[in-house]
């Protein structure tokens, strides 16, 4: 790593959690109780323009640019990968609304410098001409999928996402990865969550072995934003 890539590393990273659901519930005590937490394959995402891209040929560069990479192509290519989906940002009100169910659920707060788990997870790019990568098909399949990972729209700028990408295990959409119980450093509840669902995390960060700080999201008085205080 050089230098440069070591002064831009974050120092934590933030994985941001919808509300309670009956379905969602044993995954949450996972996370707390026995420090694992869901990778996803791409194949599942839900913003249908994540994990596309154009091919181009050898033969034919020119002609090729504007021709949609064909759907199970890609299929093939992130079929057998799972990805975790982080970012550098913890009070982002979009954020919040869209993935932590209108702030009524939570944010987890992981250390990255010394820990080697979350060290991995590698940039997002959002190029400004907002174009689909550009794969070659003389590619080596992981050239090609770094390419679709690793590349969103400048719509989702303001997420400052992160990936950590592994081999696909089984056929589940989710997997549950441990991580080291010392890099959960923070959780912090959303503005509107209950305080029900608030009590039943500290229930569960009794019984496991990670030991985060807890915080609240609160609405700023004179601005859109948010405050997040020690709970």
């Amino acid at each position: 790593m050089t230098e440069s890539q070591e002064q831009k590393k974050p120092q934590c990273l933030y994985r941001y959690f919808p509300a309670f659901k009956e379905h969602n519930q044993l995954n949450i005590e996972r996370i707390f109780v026995h420090n694992q937490i869901s990778f996803s394959c791409p194949l599942g995402f839900n913003d249908p323009f994540d994990c596309r891209a154009h091919e181009l040929t050898a033969n034919d560069v020119e002609e090729q640019k504007n021709i949609g990479l064909v759907k199970n192509k890609v299929d093939n290519l992130l079929k057998d990968i799972v990805v975790l989906c982080l970012s550098e940002t913890k009070d982002n009100i979009l954020m919040w609304s869209h993935y932590s169910t209108g702030h009524r659920g939570f944010c987890l707060e992981f250390k990255v410098a010394d820990g080697g788990f979350f060290e991995g997870a590698e940039e997002v790019i959002y190029p400004e001409k907002n174009e689909y990568p550009k794969i070659h098909i003389y590619e080596k399949d992981e050239e090609k999928v770094k390419s679709i990972l690793f590349t969103k729209s400048k719509n989702w700028k303001h997420e400052k996402e992160r990936r950590i990408c592994i081999p696909r295990a089984n056929e589940d959409i989710y997997t549950m990865i441990p991580f080291p119980e010392q890099l959960l450093t923070g959780v912090i509840f959303g503005c509107q969550m209950p305080d029900k669902d608030k009590q039943q995390i500290k229930k569960w960060v009794e019984e496991g072995k990670c030991s985060p700080k807890f915080y609240q999201a609160r609405e700023k008085e004179n601005e859109f934003g948010l405050d997040i205080l020690p709970d």
